[in-house]
C-alpha cells in the first residue's frame, strides 16, 4: 500500500480533502456533543482527533476508489485505453498518429492497425494500458512544475476517491443525524439543533450528489486527465 505524504499537493485533494467530506458528519457530531465549556480546548481536541481519523481513514478511501474504478474500467475500460482506439472520436486521426509514433519511438511498440483493433479489442486494449503505465511513469519523472495534467489527476483522484466513498458518507451522514437527534430530545439546546439539521443536509446532499453528480464528474475528469496526460507525452517525445 502506498504511504502517504501530508504535503504532497496530490495526496492533499485526491487523499485528504475525501477524508475530510466523508468524515465531516462525524466532526459536526461530536462538537455538538462533548461537554467541554471551554470553546478553544473544544476545537483544539475535536481537531486533534479529525487529523487522526483523517490520516487513517485516508487509506481505505483510497482502496474503495480505487475498486471502483476497477470496477467501472472493466466495463468500459479506462478513459486513457477508450481515447487512443481507432474508432474514438477524442482525437483526430492525424493527432492519433502522432502519439503511436511517439509511442513506437520511446518504447520500441508498435500500435496494431485499426483492422486489428477489430479483431482483437481485448489485446489492443491491454497494449494501450501498458503503455499508459509506462507514460505515467515517465511524466511523473519530468513533473517539476505545476503542469495541466498533474492538477486533472489529483482532480480525477478526488472525484474517484469520493465517489468510491459515497455510501460510507451517506451512512454516516444518516447514523449521526439520528445519534444526534437522539441527544437533542433528551437534552435540548441550539447547537445539538443546528448540528442536526447540518448533518440531515449532508444526507440529501450525498444522496443527490453521489449517485448523480459524482459520475459525471468522475467520468469528465477521468477524460480530461488521460487527454492532458497523452498530450504532455508527445511534448515530451518530441524533446527527445
Amino acid at each position: 500500500m502506498e504511504g502517504l505524504d501530508i504535503f504532497d499537493p496530490y495526496e492533499i485533494r485526491a487523499r485528504i480533502f475525501p477524508s475530510i467530506l466523508v468524515l465531516s458528519p462525524m466532526v459536526i457530531l461530536l462538537f455538538s456533543i462533548i461537554p467541554l465549556s471551554d470553546v478553544i480546548w473544544k476545537i483544539l481536541i475535536e481537531l486533534g482527533i479529525f487529523l487522526i481519523l483523517v490520516y487513517g481513514f485516508s487509506y481505505p478511501v483510497r482502496l474503495l476508489g480505487v475498486k471502483y474504478q476497477d470496477d467501472i474500467w472493466k466495463i468500459t475500460g479506462a478513459p486513457s485505453t477508450i481515447i487512443l482506439r481507432w474508432n474514438d472520436a477524442t482525437f483526430g486521426l492525424e493527432l492519433k498518429q502522432q502519439l503511436y509514433s511517439a509511442i513506437t519511438k520511446e518504447y520500441s511498440i508498435d500500435i496494431p492497425k485499426s483492422d486489428e483493433q477489430e479483431k482483437s479489442p481485448n489485446q489492443f486494449d491491454k497494449i494501450i494500458a501498458d503503455v499508459f503505465s509506462r507514460v505515467r511513469s515517465d511524466l511523473r519523472k519530468m513533473d517539476k512544475e505545476k503542469n495541466l495534467w498533474s492538477s486533472q489527476n489529483a482532480e480525477y483522484g478526488f472525484a474517484r476517491n469520493l465517489i468510491g466513498s459515497r455510501a460510507v458518507l451517506l451512512i454516516l451522514s444518516i447514523i449521526c443525524t439520528g445519534v444526534g437527534l437522539f441527544f437533542y430530545v433528551v437534552d435540548p439546546s441550539s447547537i445539538r439543533l443546528f448540528a442536526v439539521c447540518i448533518n440531515a443536509a449532508v444526507c440529501l446532499i450525498s444522496l443527490i450528489g453521489g449517485w448523480y453528480l459524482l459520475p459525471i464528474f468522475f467520468d469528465y475528469t477521468g477524460h480530461e486527465y488521460a487527454k492532458s496526460a497523452w498530450m504532455a507525452f508527445l511534448s515530451f517525445s518530441k524533446k527527445n
